[in-house]
């Protein structure tokens, strides 16, 4: 009822009165960065494209009012402008310029999802740190733009708190710091970005340093808006707050724990596999702690590391519905991730970043992930269903053993528990050497037969045959091969899918199918180098 009330005013004539005020003549000199931006994708909208999801957006009159709600979020957040400023063409920046002239004749008042906090945050830090290019717009232009920027500060001095965005007290602090620190006259949104601040990292950071919603994604995106929060308050002369540097310091190892050999992401809940050298200089300005943490206990994940191999574990429960977004939720419990130096192997299948409703609940389920699924049904409920509680693993642990460098932990979760009555127990071993991998999924409990699958979804890149011996043979880059073995079930190689970086990629999957009719069944599994 708050927020319709709420949104009834803020669509009133009289409201937008009200965030009017002294119009600024000269913003304060502050160096706010160019961002991480991406020439290559900056050369596109030169050419009068905007890449987003794989796809180019033709630029035109009607762009802003696109039906695509993660489109127009990006387009309204103007975080390609640092794609721009990253391409640094006369002809990129002519086109900027003219997207903020248009933005400023048909989007200059207030919308529900353009106007809210964590948007509006991303849009005003883009215009204030490019500034400089875009205060090049003629007279008239640039009064507008100078204008409705501090407007929509004292707007979101308002709404800062919204619980917008899985990282919208970020945006939203990251937006109001830097009206506060470069347009004169606006310093009741340098303190009201201050609370926003360390409201957000109390809330959304864990113990441990990893984001609330257990997305690799979200994290890194998180920790940019950090760094940039820092690297503003640096260049104002302003001192960074003791919470936001340890804020910083937790978070890198977490997001260090998530890459893989070839600097990629681990595709968990809702993460591609993005941009390695991006990642690379996210970390190196971080200036934190330079190594991974192995054992996230609050976030629930685990790093197995020996010789090349790694394991990338989801050892946690999924974060609770109302601290995150569907698309980042998934029903991914006990799943994992193996790489050979920077060779993939064993993936989930990702998700796709525009949210494709075709593709968004196929890729969130358990069978597009590499872990056990019991009776064809998702270890957590992906519509909501279930009631005021709904259906989802709520009892998980994990127990991390190392034994003359032998390394084992020991996991289960309840998720099938409300619909079979059944716990699924996993143990995930890797060897000193690194080039033994051992596998035992075990199912207990339940008072009806169900049938279960164990699924290896495999990188693109891995050749996978089926040997006389009943085991697969894989072969990949420069890893030589390894020998995939199994024991309680049938093996099979099946089709796959991969999303790891955006677009959809066929592949295949290794499946061991068997039942569950007792008290317990146990299925072990092996990837073993060859000699």
């Amino acid at each position: 009822m708050q927020d319709i009330l709420r949104h009834w005013l803020f669509r009133r004539g009289f409201y937008r009165a009200t965030l009017r005020g002294a119009v600024p003549t000269t913003l304060a000199e502050i160096d706010l960065g160019t961002g991480q931006g991406d020439a290559a994708r900056g050369a596109i909208m030169a050419g009068g494209d905007l890449p987003f999801g794989g796809q180019r957006i033709a630029i035109a009159s009607g762009v802003w009012s696109t039906d695509d709600p993660a489109l127009r979020r990006h387009l309204h957040g103007f975080q390609w402008l640092d794609d721009i400023a990253a391409n640094g063409d006369a002809e990129a920046w002519r086109r900027g310029r003219e997207l903020v002239v248009s933005w400023l004749a048909s989007e200059n008042h207030w919308q529900s999802e353009t106007w809210r906090a964590d948007v509006l945050g991303s849009r005003l830090f883009r215009w204030l740190r490019h500034s400089r290019h875009l205060l090049t717009l003629d007279a008239g232009p640039s009064q507008a733009f100078l204008k409705s920027m501090a407007e929509q500060a004292r707007h979101l001095v308002r709404v800062a708190d919204e619980p917008t965005g899985q990282t919208g007290g970020f945006a939203a602090a990251r937006g109001l710091l830097g009206a506060g620190l470069v347009i004169p006259g606006l310093t009741r949104a340098r303190g009201r970005g201050q609370a926003a601040l360390m409201a957000a990292i109390e809330h959304q950071v864990l113990a441990d340093g990893g984001h609330i919603s257990r997305s690799p994604a979200v994290q890194a995106r998180a920790l940019r808006q950090l760094i940039d929060i820092r690297a503003m308050l640096k260049a104002a002369g302003e001192p960074v707050t003791g919470s936001l540097q340890n804020a910083i310091d937790r978070m890198a190892p977490v997001l260090r724990l998530w890459r893989h050999g070839d600097g990629g992401l681990a595709l968990f809940n809702g993460a591609i596999v993005d941009d390695a050298a991006e990642l690379e200089a996210l970390l190196a300005d971080a200036v934190g702690p330079g190594r991974s943490i192995r054992n996230a206990p609050h976030l629930g994940f685990q790093r197995l590391k020996a010789g090349r191999t790694l394991l990338i574990v989801d050892a946690g429960a999924p974060a609770a519905a109302e601290t995150t977004h569907a698309e980042t939720t998934h029903a991914g419990t006990l799943s994992f991730e193996m790489s050979i130096g920077r060779d993939r192997l064993v993936v989930n299948c990702g998700a796709t970043p525009t949210g494709d409703p075709r593709w968004r609940n196929v890729l969130r389920a358990t069978g597009a992930h590499s872990t056990l699924v019991l009776d064809e049904t998702a270890s957590m409920a992906l519509d909501g269903s279930g009631g005021t509680t709904p259906r989802r693993p709520r009892d998980v642990r994990a127990q991390r053993r190392e034994i003359e460098r032998n390394q084992l932990v020991e996991m289960r979760h309840d998720g099938y528990a409300a619909s079979h009555g059944v716990i699924h127990h996993r143990d995930l071993y890797l060897a000193a050497g690194g080039d033994d991998v051992r596998g035992e999924d075990r199912l207990a409990g339940g008072d009806r037969p169900s049938p279960f699958a164990i699924r290896f979804h495999l990188h693109p890149g891995v050749r996978a045959s089926a040997a006389e011996s009943g085991s697969v043979l894989l072969r990949f880059g420069r890893s030589g091969g390894w020998r995939f073995r199994a024991a309680g079930a049938d093996l099979r190689l099946e089709e796959s899918i991969y999303f790891g970086d955006g677009s959809r990629r066929n592949t295949r999957q290794i499946v061991l199918d068997a039942r569950h009719d007792g008290a317990e069944t146990i299925v072990k599994w092996r990837f073993q180098k060859e000699n």
